[in-house]
């Protein structure tokens, strides 16, 4: 049987596993986990990530809003791009080492 990798990923986690052909014995093949990767900030909401919740709102000391942009998106798009980056690393590697002749993402 060739060798097979398996990666099931969304924004917060990925799990890259093998498909490992069975034995005599065994009715049927297994997937084997190697890795399980969580994003840093794809968990995190509001306070756990960002020191203010609100975004775009300032209070000046006569009680109006002033409107910012504090570039939460760019840095939400950065997060992720590593994330990203960190994932297909690691299959990369996986593929490398099981000498692996297909990849199945999901």
């Amino acid at each position: 049987m060739n060798q097979y990798i398996v990666a099931v990923v969304d924004s917060a986690k990925a799990r890259l596993l093998t498909l490992q052909s069975a034995t005599s014995s065994e009715s049927g093949p297994h997937l084997i986990e190697h890795e399980g990767l969580v994003s840093p900030a794809g968990e995190l909401k509001g306070q756990e990530l960002w020191s203010s919740s609100k975004t775009g709102r300032n209070r000046g000391s006569s009680g109006q809003a002033h409107s910012y942009d504090d570039h939460r998106e760019n840095h939400i798009v950065e997060f992720e791009r590593h994330f990203g980056h960190s994932i297909t690393t690691r299959i990369i590697d996986l593929i490398q080492t099981h000498q692996a002749q297909q990849l199945f993402l999901n």
